[in-house]
């Protein structure tokens, strides 16, 4: 059993100057501090409560850097054998400094360890603690890509470890650091372990903060037999908002599911998927009555549109009587093209909507109806407030061009600022998808954004172009005069 570390010289290791812990370590009295029962030069092979060897207390302390390697290099001089020791939770002074973020200790130990052969120095770099952890797994945790570059570029196999547990990529993902994980994967040419605990990967970690690595294996399954599909659709009942999107995305290139889902639950697994089924289906009566409202009034607003039509209708006196006056202008086409639409996918919401609040139903049907009725009310609003803009700059352009621009430029803002969010979502997966799948793909998955997109660009050129209009608006026709 080793001793005990005396006070005075934890004192001088966390604290203390280099020169003070040098004069205690010489056995000078004259340098023993308050507190201490060394009556001689003091053990260096003494270890803290935690099993922190004299080596370990520096490597974890803050301070003048400096000062730090210059104490580091005197114990060491004293004890080369200490830079290998572990501590109680299985720590090296290595750990300590890589967890301290004291990026010139780390690379210090480093040199050290080498100066005793290239196998000590691979050995002191792959060393785990209990948690299954290398000095690489603390870096990554404190964020520092310098760090993780030092240890990787003197062994690049760092990546590999620990065969089972947690890894530094999943590490990385789980932390959200981007940065780290680039660094990981280019530094070991691809060669890493993706795995993580209670036998789950990197993609699933990145399926829940919505990032991924398009080298991953897709069908990867956890010890539950869950794949990436599978955390995803687990992710839709706890409400995730990016768990529905990732699930098609997924579904879309062909991600498989695991064995959970065919018969291999166990009990809690089974009570817990009851639960949620009676969540969902309490959250789709609610959602299905305030949906069929909105739907149901977009459906009444475009419907009386179609008929009560922007500028007037044309008198029993003209040739087309009764047809509308601006009938032929490019804002008319527009108008009753975009209000066509917004009727017809607020009339197809509603009988989505209808049947997905029917018991009669299967199960499976109504929740497919149920979600799929949100983006077509969405569309609906998008084309119900695109005929108001084009119906409000034909009555306006003519004799108010500045009011044009300003309801033209508004809805154009208003649509901007609630889409971009799910655009710049749409961007990245789009950019993932023509990665692992080629162009086609990605085109195929995010043709709702460049339609959002082009209608953006649209209306922006027809605001620019107002200016240019070279048609003229047919006047309304004047009643007869009266006989004098």
């Amino acid at each position: 059993m080793e001793p005990n570390m005396d006070a005075g010289l934890l004192a001088l290791a966390c604290s203390g100057s280099f020169h003070d812990l040098e004069s205690f370590l010489d056995g000078k009295p004259a340098a023993y501090t308050m507190g201490s029962s060394a009556t001689q030069p003091p053990d260096l092979y003494a270890v803290t409560v935690g099993g922190n060897t004299l080596l370990h207390v520096v490597a974890a302390s803050h301070g003048d850097s400096e000062d730090l390697l210059n104490k580091a290099n005197l114990v060491y001089g004293k004890a080369p054998s200490l830079l290998f020791v572990q501590n109680s939770q299985g720590d090296t002074p290595l750990h300590c400094a890589a967890r301290a973020g004291n990026i010139p200790m780390v690379s210090r130990f480093i040199d050290l360890a080498k100066g005793q052969g290239i196998n000590n120095a691979k050995g002191l770099l792959e060393t785990q603690n209990k948690l299954k952890e290398t000095a690489l797994h603390e870096a990554v945790r404190f964020g520092s890509n310098d760090m993780v570059n030092l240890l990787m570029t003197h062994d690049p196999e760092l990546a590999t470890l620990p065969e089972e547990g947690t890894s530094p990529l999943y590490l990385a993902i789980l932390l959200e650091n981007g940065i780290i994980a680039k660094t990981l994967y280019e530094l070991s040419g691809g060669v890493l372990s993706y795995s993580g605990p209670n036998g789950r990967n990197a993609l699933h970690v990145a399926v829940q903060r919505s990032q991924g690595n398009r080298q991953v294996h897709l069908n990867l399954m956890n010890e539950k037999g869950e794949t990436p599909s599978d955390i995803a659709r687990q992710n839709i009942l706890s409400e995730m908002e990016s768990g529905a999107q990732i699930l098609r995305v997924l579904n879309y290139i062909g991600v498989k599911r695991g064995i959970s889902h065919q018969g291999f639950l166990n009990e809690y697994d089974t009570d817990q998927a009851r639960q949620d089924e009676v969540h969902f289906l309490s959250q789709m009566k609610e959602g299905t009555q305030s949906r069929c409202i909105c739907s149901v009034l977009i459906a009444t607003v475009t419907f009386g549109a179609m008929f009560t039509m922007p500028g007037g209708y044309r008198d029993e006196g003209h040739t087309h009587a009764g047809s509308p006056i601006l009938a032929g202008t490019f804002g008319f086409d527009i108008f009753f093209m975009a209000n066509t639409l917004a009727f017809a996918f607020s009339t197809t919401a509603t009988i989505f909507l209808m049947f997905s609040g029917d018991p009669t139903v299967p199960l499976g049907i109504r929740k497919a109806l149920f979600r799929r009725s949100i983006p077509i009310i969405l569309i609906s609003v998008f084309c119900m407030m695109l005929a108001f803009a084009f119906a409000a700059v034909m009555m306006l352009a003519p004799v108010a061009r500045m009011s044009a621009y300003a309801v033209l430029l508004s809805v154009n803002l208003l649509l901007l600022y609630n889409c971009w969010e799910a655009a710049v979502k749409s961007i990245f997966l789009f950019a993932a998808l023509c990665r692992r799948n080629g162009i086609w793909y990605g085109i195929v998955w995010g043709w709702p954004l460049a339609a959002f997109l082009f209608m953006s660009l649209f209306n922006l050129a027809r605001l620019a172009l107002l200016s240019h209009a070279g048609g003229k608006v047919e006047p309304p026709a004047q009643p007869p005069a009266p006989f004098a």
